[in-house]
């Protein structure tokens, strides 16, 4: 139904950049901008409803129904190229031509003209110069466009910012055209996320950061998918390459070469997925790095000094778990963050530039999720429940505060934090969950794996 929904919205002349079932920022566009002229609001925007007013109108202007289908596998990253016409390349030109790039006429002919000014852009904002538009030169091409938004701006751009930050989870309301405190909580948290300036102010930093976030990576289309071995080659070992490097198992340029460096990296992925280890490519490989690239605690974002936000939180406490990072949980990635991330990357054979990335986060969690194993103290530990006090008690927090259980403070007071992490512990390790420290709540916390960290 959505393939059908973008191929109508094409035919009355809104464009659409990608045929695929995907829905993405210029569809929602699109299809606010025939909502809006149509005067035709629906409570779900992708619906039978919809589908039924648009096949009326296609009906009603007699256009004649020719299906564009899902982008082959070389073209799923293409937008538009020389030799192109019709609407998305009148927007193309009136972009550049606001941006100062072309001067040509507004005809949808991309031609030498055109193409001219999408290199020198590309040129300009230090993108591959191939005089093709991608999506990270459409994403450029249309944040450079976008105006300075505060509060109290009233444009259709401030429509726009909203439906992105919908998308990212981060703007609960309807978009409109107004700027509101709505609008501004929503930006500043993003902002606070992204590790940039809270201010509130959508400039030309949180545009890129919009567009970053924004910008949805490869992507694996539908059906099957050929099987790939050593010495493969072409687009599909090339997608498969880009979808390894996302996932941080595969570093440098992608040449869609099936050699030695993605063989080690298949190997290692499909040892890390529990699938028997070979370098062959199957539809159990496809399926798995399909599930991985939905699965939203593998999408964690690059992190270095000076970021702040969620993220860094779970990343201190990973340090913490695995003794590189003695000092406070606070959310800021600081010097001491730094130096611990550095240390960690040292000892386990990776880069120790101090970035968090791909495949720092994949070794802290394989750290993380490794056991541990301490001695059990000397001495029996007495049975200890809600309400009593003492060493023993502090001694309790501190081991689960150690394994991420725990939040509060070492006290010695077994209250109600205690007790719902004491039980959340016993339900994570298979033991009655009934809040009352026993021997086997003891002997259990002293050969521990961590609780999963949901990001």
């Amino acid at each position: 139904m959505i393939s059908k929904i973008k191929n109508y919205l094409s035919l009355l002349g809104y464009p659409i950049y990608d045929y695929s079932k995907k829905i993405d920022y210029f569809t929602k566009k699109s299809l606010d901008a025939f909502q809006k002229d149509y005067n035709f609001l629906v409570n779900v925007e992708f619906s039978n409803e919809l589908l039924k007013k648009l096949e009326e109108i296609i009906a009603e202007k007699n256009l004649q129904e020719t299906f564009v289908t899902e982008y082959t596998i070389g073209d799923a990253n293409q937008i538009l190229e020389p030799g192109e016409r019709g609407e998305p390349v009148k927007d193309l030109q009136k972009n550049l031509y606001d941006l100062g790039y072309y001067r040509g006429k507004i005809d949808g002919i991309y031609g030498p003209n055109t193409e001219t000014a999408v290199r020198n852009f590309q040129k300009n904002n230090n993108l591959p110069v191939t005089g093709t538009v991608d999506q990270n030169t459409l994403f450029a091409i249309l944040s450079a466009n976008q105006p300075t938004l505060s509060l109290g701006s009233n444009m259709d751009e401030v429509r726009e910012l909203e439906l992105i930050l919908q998308t990212l989870g981060y703007f609960k309301g309807n978009p409109n055209a107004v700027f509101d405190k709505e609008t501004q909580d929503a930006v500043k948290k993003f902002q606070t996320d992204s590790g940039i300036t809270a201010d509130g102010i959508v400039g030309r930093n949180t545009w890129r950061k919009l567009e970053e976030a924004f910008n949805p990576g490869p992507f694996l289309p539908t059906g099957e998918l050929p099987n790939l071995i050593f010495t493969s080659s072409g687009a599909y070992v090339e997608l498969l390459q880009n979808l390894l490097k996302e996932l941080g198992y595969l570093e440098g340029q992608t040449f869609g070469y099936f050699g030695p460096k993605t063989s080690k990296a298949v190997e290692n992925y499909r040892r890390s997925k529990g699938l028997p280890v070979s370098t062959v490519v199957d539809q159990s490989v496809w399926n798995a790095i399909n599930n991985d690239l939905t699965d939203p605690q593998l999408r964690r974002p690059v992190l270095r000094i000076n970021d702040s936000g969620d993220y860094v939180t779970i990343l201190q406490k990973l340090l913490k778990r695995l003794g590189y990072f003695p000092g406070s949980v606070t959310g800021s990635f600081d010097k001491e963050t730094e130096n611990g991330v550095k240390s960690f990357q040292r000892d386990n054979g990776l880069n120790a530039d101090g970035i968090v990335g791909p495949q720092t986060w994949n070794k802290l969690y394989e750290q993380a999720t490794n056991p541990i194993i301490k001695p059990i103290p000397d001495g029996p530990k007495p049975t200890i429940r809600r309400g009593d006090e003492g060493p023993f008690v502090s001694e309790l927090q501190q081991e689960l505060k150690d394994l991420l259980y725990y939040d509060g403070q070492v006290d010695g007071i077994f209250g109600n934090m205690t007790e719902v992490a004491v039980k959340s512990f016993q339900d994570t390790n298979a033991l009655v969950a009934d809040g009352v420290v026993g021997v086997s709540t003891w002997n259990a916390l002293y050969a521990l794996y961590p609780p999963p960290i949901i990001c």
